[in-house]
């Protein structure tokens, strides 16, 4: 690795009614969180990789709570995303991040359970190409991570960009490229936000258990039993 690369996962303390707050109508409040907890517990363990990168765990408040500590302990840096909507909070990252002076920072989300260190290679790769900025697509009109090359400015985020709708991804490229920056697409990451999101990672890690095991155990005990509840 001949840049420094940094890869950076915002995450939340897997408090009830305050994380994944869109699944409880399937899963209830206990049941959201129980399962966010999970996603933690997987990408905490897999995206350590002191050879290839710097992992930093981006928290929510002044402090991280008790299960962001005891999971992102060790290997991974810790730092508070501050104040602001998603976009003030991301472009915060990356200028604190940058601020090391050289290569390359990925941010991405904590609700991708099936996020691999295969693809968080394969966007420092894109990135040390001829791209300045990349995004990983997800299905709902937004994106699941995105990556900057020093010295490029993430201020773009701060712009004119609808969070948490469908056109999140095309407003923030769009803001992108007016601000001059050339603009690359990754392969699409699904994140887990809405009940129907649950059927598409249950095929998934039926077929493929082991890429987040927590999160297949999780779903073992929260999805079924609601459905044969509800028949």
């Amino acid at each position: 690795m001949t840049a420094r690369r940094r890869l950076a996962l915002f995450v939340r303390e897997p408090v009830a009614g305050a994380v994944k707050t869109r699944l409880e109508p399937a899963l209830g409040a206990e049941g959201a969180a129980l399962l966010y907890r999970a996603f933690l517990e997987d990408l905490s363990a897999k995206l350590v990789d002191s050879a290839r990168w710097k992992a930093v765990a981006v928290h929510d408040g002044s402090v991280p709570g008790p299960v962001v500590r005891e999971l992102f302990g060790g290997p991974w840096t810790l730092l508070p995303q501050g104040s602001g909507n998603l976009g003030e909070r991301l472009s915060r990252c990356f200028r604190t991040l940058a601020g090391e002076g050289d290569g390359v920072t990925v941010v991405a989300g904590s609700d991708v359970p099936a996020l691999s260190p295969a693809a968080v290679s394969g966007a420092f790769a894109a990135l040390e190409g001829s791209c300045d900025v990349a995004f990983a697509p997800s299905p709902d009109g937004g994106f699941s991570l995105v990556g900057i090359p020093w010295p490029v400015s993430a201020a773009f985020l701060e712009e004119r960009i609808s969070w948490s709708t469908g056109t999140a991804l095309s407003d923030a490229a769009r803001e992108a490229r007016a601000a001059g920056l050339a603009v690359r697409s990754l392969p699409e990451l699904p994140d887990v936000d809405r009940p129907e999101d649950l059927e598409a990672l249950l095929e998934l890690l039926g077929h493929t258990p082991e890429i987040a095991p927590a999160t297949a155990r999780a779903l073992q005990e929260l999805v079924p039993a609601r459905r044969g509840g509800s028949r």
